[in-house]
């Protein structure tokens, strides 16, 4: 197997655990507004969409490679702030796991933007 593959295929695989590690260890009282859920996903898709301008397809597999190193490196930061999101929402930190389903996870960051705070304690 091209060694491109594999090793696209071993980031794909640290960036799912750690999106879950982030997700479990996130423990603390914060909220999340939709702003701060809106800060994170449009650099995201923006870095992304760079990406794939810069190194299209004549590069072969590099274009992939980048944007899955850059996804393993804001994978944690993003499970924390989406766990938050939730929880804000009124919904439990668990539903915050299913964003790791490719586009589930899509569904339910849109989700987030548009439903309201709710007021009251956090949900655990």
């Amino acid at each position: 197997m091209d060694i491109m593959l594999i090793l696209i295929f071993s980031l794909i695989a640290s960036s799912i655990g750690i999106f879950i590690f982030g997700v479990h260890s996130e423990n603390s009282r914060l909220r999340a507004t939709r702003i701060d859920l809106l800060k994170w996903l449009i650099p995201i898709f923006c870095i992304g969409a760079l990406i794939e301008i810069i190194f299209g397809s004549p590069y072969g597999y590099l274009d992939e490679l980048i944007f899955f190193a850059f996804n393993t490196l804001i994978s944690y930061p993003l499970a924390q702030t989406i766990t938050r999101r939730c929880r804000d929402a009124g919904w439990a930190k668990s539903a915050a796991y299913a964003c790791v389903i490719p586009y589930l996870g899509l569904f339910i960051c849109l989700i987030l933007l548009f439903k309201r705070s709710e007021p009251g304690p956090l949900r655990s």
